[in-house]
């Protein structure tokens, strides 16, 4: 499924209050020739980074991964997304309501992930569950955020 197809069919999610999935998976995007990149950030490859948190949390709470450092999952511009977010894409995109909602809402998911990893790290089971599928909301939504500022720069949203 192409990019204007999938953000079609998700569109009318409110990235800002929503913590469902998209309609259509993230898996069923592809890109055209051209068009995977935002400047210099990877369009694929982010929105496949912060899906993959969803199992390397799930990893880490199985025991199948060493957890990662909670001070730095949650901070939100060491990924290649934030670093892009806080550098280029500030300078290409900062007056945007598309990339305002971006930046807030991939600060609180990272912010969401550390929750969720210090839960399970000091042993309150119930609370890292329920930090883990808040995170898998706003993963949904760091994604769909994501495309709506791509389709904007293409001035197709």
């Amino acid at each position: 499924m192409g990019l204007l197809d999938w953000f079609k069919r998700n569109a009318s999610k409110d990235v800002s209050v929503s913590t469902a999935a998209p309609a259509a998976p993230l898996e069923a995007l592809t890109f055209g020739e051209g068009e995977g990149h935002l400047g210099s950030l990877d369009m694929k490859a982010a929105l496949d980074a912060h899906a993959a948190w969803k199992q390397r949390l799930q990893d880490v709470m199985d025991g199948k991964q060493a957890p990662p450092e909670v001070h730095q999952v949650a901070r939100d511009d060491l990924c290649a997304l934030g670093q892009w977010l806080h550098g280029e894409g500030r300078a290409k995109f900062g007056g945007s309501d598309e990339y305002r909602t971006l930046l807030k809402t991939h600060a609180e998911f990272h912010l969401c992930v550390g929750d969720a990893l210090s839960a399970h790290l000091d042993g309150r089971g119930e609370d890292a569950e329920d930090c883990k599928k808040k995170m898998r909301g706003m993963s949904d939504r760091v994604q769909l955020a994501l495309v709506r500022l791509f389709m904007r720069a293409r001035g197709l949203g």
